[in-house]
């Protein structure tokens, strides 16, 4: 990219001798660069001075030795006068290249929101290295969809011959494919490809095809490490350096060989806030590692919805502190969620007359784990097992529900799986909760999908009917308190959308809404829905059919007349006025695991909208049942909060023997959860 610079530079006529003089400046402080950063520094910024000397300077020249003498700066090591010299360039030509560059040193300061600021306007016309320094923010972000969408964008805009960056950019997509738990081997082979056709390999390019190479899970820890071990580290640029030590760290620890991690982190030297020096230490086994953590992730904090959805712990500051002091723990887990759970929920665990769960996602061994912190009068801290083991009795009792409710039973019952799934994360929590007390439950990762209020314990009784008052608490961020808006908007789709023509009608959605309000707005195309979202209604209620796919970015849509609308629109919309959001749809708490805990749905994407309210079904719902459940919530409604009339109803309903066997009553019934902001 220097060369570039100085190609565009050296192209333009000379107008002068000063000018002639700082192209002079400029091309000393390129060979400079890379063995004395310092000095490159200084003799680029007198080439901008130089510069500024004449009467009237090209913006390119400027631009040009501003991103030179900030490219030098952070070099060495001066990051704070380097972002400055960014700017400066920045405001000259406002160039891709540069904005990608100043959103890179962003995020390697952890300053994620100001990255992300940085990398505002896509440009027009594809541009990979600004499209690769997106990708990297998602993924740091924990949005692995949307970081590989702009590697395939990057890709596209690179030439042909460009074989270097052909691989940097597979070994990107690969190592997206092992956070989303996918094989990496078409990119790592590609990747391959591409460097035997590069004269000169970047030993940079080549260690970080080596470290996604070595995660394969097929790799047995030794094999790993011995791949590792064969980047010399003396051929990386120092940030590399950094980065593969960490990794070679990681992998000896996995094969057991303490002697070696204590090797190759010896040499570590990182700010005390970077998450680098976070993950050494705690492979270290050093409980300081919690610390460094935390001011990384304070520095984190994001304000973005879309971003709010996906943003991840990308450093761990709860599993070095597991067995240490409770307070601690119980302060970190809260800090470190403090981008979701904010001071709400803190005044929740502090209400005497209360009790909440937090729901954690730590390591053990290298594997992730749910534990539970129970605030009560008390501290108490709940491992719970292995997140693959509570992942499939989730995703059995969804499949069961589903069946039941298509009468198609097939293996075990609902009750019998809700009783597995009670095993798992609520019964070692029961003999410390207090039943006459309200229950605020904060989940992680897949435990967005539990459907809380029928678990069933080995007695036959279920949740709701244990607990009077049980609220799920969104942790996607704080919103400021703004007035309702004005009428609510009722919304729904009868008829097969054109674009997914196999779907059946739902004649229930009529009757639905004629017993809810008499001014529906049935069957709009997406832009009537977009605009009558935007009008600030205080309730939305859209009834239709939900879905969850593998395409769009969040997984999961609601279809209309003309086309789907999808949880990524959504994000995009100011809904902070909206006090409730009812999605009377299958499916509409269903999305996606994100790396970290997080989880992202149609429901979800409301929540991050700024509504503090919105209530799905985690399954498909009964067409024919949904005039009369929903007719019931909002009677609820107008006596109670949206949590209270939704919780009791769902008590109501399970006991009622006119609605069916108990299997179809709890499948009915227990597809429902509610989700709150406060």
């Amino acid at each position: 990219m220097i060369k570039l610079w100085l190609f565009v530079l050296l192209s333009l006529p000379v107008f002068s001798q000063t000018r002639q003089d700082a192209l002079k400046l400029a091309h000393t402080a390129t060979q400079q660069l890379t063995n004395s950063p310092h000095e490159a520094a200084a003799t680029a910024e007198k080439a901008y001075t130089t510069l500024q000397s004449l009467n009237a300077p090209a913006p390119e020249d400027l631009a040009a030795c501003a991103g030179l003498t900030a490219r030098a700066l952070r070099l060495a090591k001066k990051t704070d006068q380097a972002r400055s010299w960014f700017r400066i360039a920045i405001q000259l030509t406002n160039s891709p290249s540069l904005r990608a560059e100043l959103a890179d040193l962003l995020m390697r300061e952890g300053e994620l929101a100001a990255a992300r600021q940085a990398l505002a306007s896509p440009p027009h016309t594809p541009h990979a290295q600004w499209r690769q320094t997106s990708a990297k923010l998602f993924l740091t972000c924990g949005l692995p969809k949307k970081a590989a969408a702009e590697i395939e964008l990057a890709l596209t805009a690179l030439e042909k011959d460009d074989f270097s960056n052909h691989a940097a950019l597979h070994v990107d997509a690969a190592g997206i494919a092992l956070r989303q738990n996918q094989s990496p081997t078409i990119h790592l082979e590609k990747a391959e490809f591409f460097l035997k056709k590069t004269a000169t390999p970047d030993p940079e390019i080549l260690s970080a095809y080596i470290s996604v190479a070595a995660q394969n899970p097929a790799l047995q820890p030794a094999e790993a490490l011995t791949l590792l071990q064969g980047i010399p580290l003396s051929d990386l640029p120092e940030d590399a350096r950094l980065t593969f030590s960490v990794t070679l760290a990681e992998a000896a620890a996995r094969a057991q060989m303490p002697e070696l991690v204590t090797q190759y982190l010896k040499n570590i030297h990182l700010p005390d806030d970077h998450p680098l020096l976070a993950r050494s230490l705690a492979l270290q086994g050093d409980p300081r590692s919690s610390e460094v953590a935390l001011r990384w992730l304070e520095k984190s904090d994001l304000t973005d919805p879309e971003i709010l959805l996906g943003l991840q712990r990308t450093v761990d500051p709860i599993s070095p502190l597991i067995g240490g002091s409770l307070d601690t723990l119980a302060k970190t887990a809260l800090i470190s969620q403090n981008f979701a759970l904010r001071k709400k929920l803190q005044g929740r665990i502090q209400a005497p007359k209360s009790q909440t769960i937090l729901y954690l996602i730590y390591e053990k061994e290298f594997t992730q784990h749910y534990a539970a912190l129970l605030f009560t009068s008390e501290i108490k801290w709940i491992p719970l097992g292995p997140t693959d083991q509570i992942h499939q009795r989730i995703a059995s009792t969804i499949e069961t529900a589903e069946r039941t409710l298509a009468e198609a039973p097939l293996g075990a019952t609902l009750p019998v799986r809700l009783t597995q799934l009670w095993k798992s994360i609520w019964q070692p929590l029961s003999p410390h909760l207090d039943f006459t007390k309200p229950l605020y439950i904060a989940p992680a990762g897949m435990l967005h999908n539990i459907p809380w209020a029928i678990l069933r314990d080995r007695d036959g009784r279920y949740l709701c009917q244990h607990f009077a008052q049980v609220r799920i608490l969104s942790l996607t961020g704080e919103f400021p308190n703004i007035s309702p808006g004005t009428q609510p908007l009722f919304c729904g789709t009868s008829m097969p959308p054109r674009t997914m023509p196999d779907l059946p009608p739902l004649p229930g959605v009529i009757s639905e809404l004629a017993s809810l309000t008499q001014n529906p707005l049935l069957n709009p195309t997406k832009d009537q829905l977009m605009r009558a979202m935007k009008k600030r209604p205080k309730m939305i209620h859209l009834a239709g059919h939900g879905f969850v796919n593998d395409h769009g970015d969040f997984h999961a849509g609601l279809a209309l007349k003309d086309d789907i609308l999808y949880a990524r629109d959504i994000v995009k919309l100011d809904l902070s006025s909206t006090q409730l959001v009812t999605l009377s749809a299958c499916r509409g708490g269903i999305g996606q695991n994100e790396v970290g805990g997080n989880w992202s749905s149609l429901r979800r994407s409301f929540i991050a909208a700024g509504v503090p309210a919105v209530m799905a079904a985690q399954w498909r719902v009964r067409d024919d049942e949904l005039p009369i459940f929903m007719k019931q919530f909002y009677q609820n409604l107008t006596q109670s909060s949206p949590s209270d009339s939704l919780w009791s109803l769902q008590k109501q309903w399970l006991e009622d023997p006119s609605k069916g066997s108990e299997n179809v009553r709890v499948a009915s019934a227990g597809a429902w959860v509610l989700e709150e902001r406060e």
